[in-house]
């Protein structure tokens, strides 16, 4: 696909439908949310973090321009005050996808870890997300929600990131307003992200601005 980052982000966002391609279903994102890596925050909590239980899934969200409440709302992020990451479609793992915040906090595996007993982030949801339709029937039951800020949760392992970091990551993410660019968590946490990445993977990360009030063109080029 060519065009700026932005332009092929717009594009997937237009397109994205229900399916089980990750690259049809939209756009793939992360938002801080404060359970990162403290010094490598591409990756989830270290082990002697206050999170560490956690460390075993990333949550993530599938964002598409059929997503409730559509054109008469702002589209539905986990928040409108923090950035974020954008995931490679071809190198993310899905674990379980839910059509709501999926409460996935509360399920976890002892010992952490994906194993033949125990999805991270998944027990009572629809675990292993490997299997058919599964992404495809999330987004079809998050289209015929009707709450004001109905996101949905999609559980993520974090083995891409660790392993790969720079295939798994495509860009990392602002929100657009002056609420960000004032605010350290928003705007100077994800420039900072941008440049420990840099330095530690050795690979560019654009930078995109997202207007969760835009439906046509979401993503900006950040210069």
């Amino acid at each position: 696909m060519r065009g700026s980052k932005a332009d092929q982000l717009n594009a997937r966002f237009l397109r994205g439908e229900p399916s089980d391609n990750l690259m049809a279903g939209g756009v793939l994102v992360h938002q801080f949310d404060g359970m990162e890596d403290t010094a490598r925050p591409w990756l989830p909590c270290g082990e002697l973090q206050w999170c560490a239980r956690f460390r075993d899934r990333i949550s993530a969200s599938m964002l598409n321009s059929r997503s409730p409440p559509g054109p008469t709302g702002p589209i539905p992020v986990f928040s409108e005050l923090v950035g974020g990451i954008i995931y490679a479609p071809g190198a993310a793992r899905v674990l379980c996808a839910y059509a709501a915040d999926g409460g996935s906090m509360r399920k976890l595996c002892d010992p952490p870890g994906l194993s033949s007993h125990c999805v991270p982030g998944c027990s009572g949801g629809w675990s292993g997300a490997t299997r058919k339709g599964e992404m495809k029937h999330m987004l079809e039951r998050q289209e015929v929600r009707l709450e004001t800020k109905p996101y949905n949760e999609v559980v993520l392992d974090p083995t891409p990131c660790a392993e790969e970091p720079g295939d798994a990551i495509e860009a990392v993410f602002t929100l657009a307003g002056t609420t960000c660019r004032a605010d350290v968590r928003c705007h100077d946490y994800t420039a900072q992200f941008k440049q420990i990445f840099e330095a530690e993977v050795g690979v560019g990360l654009p930078l995109v601005e997202l207007d969760v009030h835009n439906w046509r063109a979401p993503f900006r080029d950040v210069v």
